[in-house]
């Protein structure tokens, strides 16, 4: 059976919790990403915390069981971000993509 995919108020808490308790896991795939892309922790935290959501991303991840959602932001060096997270026993981070460099 699908997850149920979570309501705007619900997904906020979450994250918002996550961050404010330090309870996140960033997944082996975004860990990878992460060294691909040179993208730090505070990074993520930071989208995490100041980013936007991006709901036309949002999708049902089969392979995790969980939806996944979307989003995007500037990091403190202007490097644009997109953060794909999941809720899952903790808040999850699937991946990481640089949409942009600084200029």
């Amino acid at each position: 059976m699908k997850a149920q995919k979570a309501g705007e108020e619900e997904l906020g808490r979450a994250i918002r919790n996550a961050v404010d308790l330090g309870r996140y896991v960033i997944l082996p795939h975004a860990r990878q990403r992460c060294r691909e892309r040179q993208v730090d922790d505070l990074d993520i935290e930071f989208i995490l915390d100041h980013g936007r959501r991006v709901k036309a991303r949002d999708r049902y991840d089969s392979f995790l069981e969980a939806w996944s959602y979307c989003l995007e932001g500037q990091t403190l060096d202007e490097r644009s971000l997109r953060v794909i997270v999941a809720l899952l026993e903790h808040l999850g981070v699937v991946t990481v993509v640089v949409l942009e460099e600084k200029k």
